[in-house]
């Protein structure tokens, strides 16, 4: 049985290896630009948070020297610290900016609020058990922790909430005063926040996502 072959058929298989030749070309180009936005997308992310830095440590140094003041050249930005819940955003940049900026100036420390001791760690029973012991201990250091968390959150919210009073930021103050004063650590529970915005989280009991929905 003799197969013949037509000029069509050969037609045809040309034009699918050119297509196949083609569609190579076309996956290595998309994948070489997939690997360069895998690259540059960290970078352009750090550039916004580098950016806030550099306004935050700006707002910061001058803090509650007038108009007049001239902040010199910020440092370089350090790395988002991400286990204390920072991110690559310019808001998160902007805030860690603003409390070391005003570190940074010895005059703008004594305008700071004074902070609430932080409460000595209770005393944990004798027991017959090590682990018993351990088990407190660990159990208090992270109380501890949790203590001074919420303070350098309301400290950092505080100063943003001076510059730029927003609900959101209102909220989270709110939520930290709680938490402190409710372990003795802070005397207001609200902190230092509008009335509108008290009434704002009384209504909501401070659930700022039950606020968002009552927008639309």
């Amino acid at each position: 049985m003799k197969i013949v072959i037509s000029y069509f058929d050969v037609n045809i298989v040309c034009r699918y290896l050119i297509f196949l030749v083609h569609l190579v070309k076309f996956y290595n180009k998309m994948m070489k630009k997939l690997l360069i936005v895998l690259i540059l997308l960290p970078l352009v992310s750090y550039g916004q948070f580098d950016n806030g830095y550099s306004d935050g440590w700006k707002e910061g140094y001058c803090y509650g020297k007038g108009v007049g003041c001239i902040a010199p050249v910020p440092p370089i930005a350090p790395i988002p610290d991400l286990i204390k819940g920072e991110d690559f955003t310019y808001k998160s940049g902007y805030s860690r900016g603003l409390l070391d900026g005003k570190a940074a100036n010895s005059e703008g420390n004594s305008s700071r609020s004074k902070e609430a001791a932080t409460p000595a760690p209770q005393k944990t029973q004798k027991s017959s058990s090590g682990n018993d012991n351990s088990a407190a201990a660990a159990g208090q250091a992270i109380y501890i922790m949790r203590i001074n968390n919420n303070k350098k959150k309301l400290e950092e919210n505080s100063l943003m909430y001076e510059i730029e009073p927003s609900v959101e930021t209102a909220f989270e103050i709110a939520k930290s005063a709680k938490m402190l004063f409710n372990a003795g650590a802070y005397e207001n529970r609200f902190g230092p926040i509008s009335k509108e915005h008290k009434l704002l989280i009384v209504k909501y009991k401070g659930n700022y996502k039950k606020y968002l929905k009552s927008l639309k």
